[in-house]
């Protein structure tokens, strides 16, 4: 179950405590592959077709947050890589680097640790981390897709940025109806070969997806982030469940969704990002194709999909998806 504890953002208690405000536990993987991790005390994988790894993703969106701890906990069976008792963990950064210093990890029992994100000046606006792991019993698995990919994910994403006033009064004159989540999404998605995420934009300037089974505390989202793997394509819809809002055209191009990536700063070339406009004009038709599968090490992309109000002028970014990239290779092993 999903442990979701909200504190005052701006409290002592928040910048000195260790305890976890959110706790991912039961995490398993699919038929004992240890590169097909499952959530399922945070992610809802009725929503989630066959072949899409979903990993989870918490974005900080209030500016006056400084800290983040989220507590990861393995199922009956695993436990996590350690040496010294330290975790063994890398930030899929495209160089195999070990977790920057805006990131500290403590192993609390063998199967549980603590992933704590601090406020730094200079702290990435985007972190993939990955997190070796390995079954209780037995050696540390030396198949090729335990060693290259294999373990649990968890993104950070820096994202503080306030709706326009005329976005956030309509809000809070036209509230969502959350009560009618559960069933509008279950009932809309019938086409199993491409994945459909469904938004609710809040009063708050925050989105709530219908994938996750909790809210996210104070100051934070539950984000989507997927996991894929080179020289594959990646297809989703994102569609806004709000009446009067939808996506607004990329200038130049009406067939296309706005759209801008905040994470890396540099130009893509290892892939290509296409959002196109699905049925309507409130559904982005996102399509990721992971290229050069000569490249060995991992990388993560964070992009922002722009919306307005149908009748209105100001534009702004409520969805924010990631790709994460795994390695394809690792100490002489391959994979893809």
């Amino acid at each position: 179950m999903l442990e979701t504890l909200t504190l005052d953002a701006d409290s002592t208690t928040l910048q000195q405590s260790a305890e976890p405000e959110v706790v991912i536990d039961g995490i398993t993987f699919e038929g004992d592959k240890l590169w097909k991790a499952l959530y399922p005390s945070l992610i809802d994988y009725s929503k989630v077709p066959p072949g899409y790894q979903m990993e989870p993703a918490i974005q900080i969106t209030d500016s006056k947050r400084s800290q983040m701890t989220v507590g990861l906990a393995l199922a009956e069976g695993y436990v996590f890589q350690a040496a010294d008792g330290e975790v063994k963990c890398q930030w899929v950064d495209g160089n195999g680097s070990p977790p920057p210093s805006c990131i500290s990890v403590v192993l609390e029992d063998p199967g549980t640790c603590l992933v704590t994100w601090t406020r730094e000046p200079s702290s990435p606006s985007a972190v993939a981390l990955r997190f070796f792991c390995r079954p209780v019993e037995g050696p540390e698995p030396a198949d090729p897709e335990s060693v290259v990919e294999g373990g649990v994910y968890l993104t950070f994403v820096v994202r503080e940025e306030i709706w326009p006033e005329e976005v956030i009064r309509y809000l809070e004159e036209h509230p969502p109806d959350l009560s009618a989540a559960s069933g509008a999404s279950s009932s809309a998605q019938e086409d199993l070969d491409r994945m459909k995420v469904f938004a609710r934009l809040l009063p708050a300037g925050q989105v709530r997806y219908e994938l996750f089974r909790s809210e996210a505390p104070t100051g934070t989202e539950f984000e989507l982030a997927f996991r894929v793997r080179r020289s594959s394509v990646l297809e989703f819809d994102v569609e806004i469940r709000n009446l009067d809002f939808v996506y607004r055209e990329k200038l130049g191009n009406p067939e296309e969704v706005a759209c801008e990536v905040i994470h890396p700063a540099e130009r893509m070339i290892r892939s290509e990002l296409s959002t196109l406009f699905g049925d309507h004009a409130a559904i982005c038709r996102v399509t990721w194709t992971s290229e050069h599968p000569e490249d060995e090490s991992g990388l993560s992309c964070s992009f922002n999909l722009i919306a307005q109000l149908a009748e209105g002028q100001s534009t702004f970014r409520p969805v924010d998806p990631t790709v994460i990239e795994p390695p394809r290779c690792t100490n002489g092993i391959c994979v893809g």
